[in-house]
């Protein structure tokens, strides 16, 4: 009975502390702030180390790389910001479109100037009643309709769109072919105008160095005068 009871009383010991242990396993543990070393819901933050000073010293981790020592402006370089845009070429886009603008606009007023007068003095030499037409747009190509034996009244095709200007554009030509023609000329230089700024050099040789002078009847450019009936 004495053996008996030698083991039973560990038992009987066991049994007693083994709810005890449990109650204390399932106490909640609290952990004092400052011996977190990561927060594992949000970011990683700094490890923080007590070193029994007063105020407890953080240490980052560096294994990344990463030089502090570098400066911003050394990493980012420093560009000046300017509504110009590098080097200025906004600017630069903007004085040559001004500079463009101003040539096309000077050249477009010679050239209607230029045009002009030297219709007129073939439209004067011609015999053309109203040589001022020469100074109108729209007119100047009745003019020259006229002086070149097309009908006036086909400018009305510049209505129609597309088409239109291009059977307009190729009257015209016909028409500078005949007053080339009129004025000495072979007719085919009328086909100089095909070229860019050509027909300049053409209208100076119709007007200032004709080789012959050749008048157009009156019926042809001027408005019909009613004659008084007969008594």
């Amino acid at each position: 009975m004495g053996k008996v009871k030698i083991f039973i009383l560990p038992i009987l010991i066991s049994v007693f502390l083994l709810p005890i242990g449990i109650s204390y396993a399932q106490e909640d543990i609290t952990i004092p702030e400052e011996e977190v070393l990561y927060d594992i819901v949000g970011e990683e933050q700094p490890i923080l180390y007590d070193t029994g000073a007063e105020d407890p010293i953080l240490y980052e981790d560096t294994s990344y790389d990463y030089d502090p020592s570098i400066a911003e402006s050394e990493i980012i370089p420093d560009i000046p910001f300017s509504i110009d845009g590098p080097g200025g070429m906004t600017t630069s886009f903007l004085a040559f479109l001004a500079a463009y603008s101003i040539f096309v606009l000077v050249f477009g007023l010679g050239g209607y100037i230029f045009s002009s007068i030297a219709l007129y003095k073939i439209g004067k030499d011609m015999g053309y009643d109203r040589p001022w037409f020469a100074w109108v747009p729209i007119l100047s190509t009745v003019m020259t309709f006229q002086l070149g034996d097309q009908n006036p009244m086909l400018i009305l095709l510049l209505l129609i769109p597309g088409i239109g200007g291009l059977v307009v554009a190729v009257l015209g030509i016909i028409a500078l072919m005949n007053i080339a023609k009129k004025r000495g000329y072979d007719k085919n230089l009328g086909l100089i105008v095909l070229i860019p700024l050509a027909s300049f050099v053409l209208l100076y040789l119709l007007a200032w160095k004709p080789k012959t002078t050749e008048a157009i009847a009156p019926s042809q450019i001027s408005t019909p005068v009613e004659q008084p009936p007969v008594q």
